[in-house]
């Protein structure tokens, strides 16, 4: 197992899931400027206002300078709450429709992000192409004997990139994903790698070897990418 890491990267960092996490995304480029660029131009619509949520709450909804925001980041917080052990519930601030508007907000957002959407002109895959070559690279050791396993932690969003650049089945360039479906809460993906023992020649040829990859415990499929290059975003 490689964990062989850069520890001057979380210096000062004290949760040992925090430190896990950064450990693990050092492969990843985070904030390159075509990426943010994009980022800047993303604001998904709603279909429902936040008339009806605010004046739920507040006596004189006028006061609130920044309705959307307080509504969409009381939703996160609600959605939060689920994993820690306080008996609240902010989901009863909302109706089933808003809810349901928000959630598919908050999937547009992510699909034109860090998905597939032509929209996005390949930004979010190509920053994480560094991890997919570092990938490559650990399993190259691997073919070699040096290496038997490589666990990484991140966040959803890494993992959704890393996935569009794939392009696994389960994914769609044309139509938004359903982010629960993709990344849920312990969202993985797994490489695994089997050869014939009996067959076996040091290092391993790729050709003895047969992969698979699965997504949250199911075997998914790699479509074949193009072979062309994306079309760069001009940066603004």
């Amino acid at each position: 197992m490689n964990l062989s890491f850069n520890l001057s990267l979380v210096d000062g960092y004290k949760s040992a899931s925090q430190i896990a996490r950064v450990l693990t995304e050092d492969w990843f480029a985070h904030k390159s400027p075509e990426l943010k660029a994009w980022q800047k131009t993303v604001n998904p619509p709603r279909r429902l206002g936040n008339e009806r949520f605010i004046s739920a709450l507040f006596k004189d909804p006028t006061k609130v300078e920044d309705a959307e925001k307080l509504m969409t980041e009381l939703h996160a917080v609600a959605s939060d709450m689920q994993d820690v052990g306080l008996k609240l519930d902010f989901y009863q601030f909302f109706t089933e429709e808003e809810l349901r508007d928000i959630y598919e907000q908050n999937n547009e957002r992510m699909w034109l992000c860090n998905g597939q959407a032509p929209d996005n002109y390949g930004v979010t895959q190509r920053s994480a192409v560094s991890l997919w070559h570092n990938i490559v690279a650990e399993v190259n050791r691997a073919l070699q004997g040096k290496l038997t396993a490589t666990l990484r932690f991140g966040h959803d969003t890494p993992l959704y990139r890393l996935l569009a650049l794939l392009g696994p089945d389960n994914l769609s360039d044309e139509q938004t994903d359903e982010m629960d479906k993709v990344i849920p809460m312990a969202a993985n993906l797994q490489i695994v790698f089997y050869y014939n023992p009996d067959k076996e020649e040091k290092p391993l040829k790729p050709q003895q070897v047969i992969v698979k990859f699965m997504l949250n415990e199911r075997v998914i499929l790699i479509k074949k990418r193009p072979t062309k290059p994306c079309a760069r975003m001009p940066l603004r």
